[in-house]
């Protein structure tokens, strides 16, 4: 059974950063899409202040549900990047490392 509950957008960025794999990583932007084409955009870019990272958490701190999310992706110094998305009506996150090209026998 679908549960489409509603979610509070700064909470599940504030979870995903959270996670065991990157709560020690430093983060280098990030963006938050919701609808599907991204009618509502927020974007923390390069360089940001405590200030600005302090603004996006509150432009971001309002209840959606799930469906309603295009995507919200965060990528940090190291080169990783999380992924956080709609599945089945909720909000899930996918950490990923940095790929190795050297793994592709290229």
């Amino acid at each position: 059974m679908k549960t489409n509950q509603p979610t509070n957008i700064k909470d599940c960025i504030l979870k995903g950063l959270s996670h065991s794999l990157v709560k020690d990583k430093t983060i280098l932007c990030m963006t938050t899409s919701i609808g599907s084409n991204s009618e509502r955009k927020y974007d923390l870019k390069r360089g940001y202040t405590t200030e600005e990272f302090d603004k996006y958490l509150q432009d971001v701190n309002f209840t959606i549900y799930p469906s309603s999310l295009t995507g919200i992706i965060i990528w940090y110094q190291d080169g990783s990047y999380s992924w956080a998305g709609d599945e089945e009506d909720r909000i899930t996150w996918d950490h990923h490392r940095r790929p190795n090209p050297d793994s592709f026998n290229l």
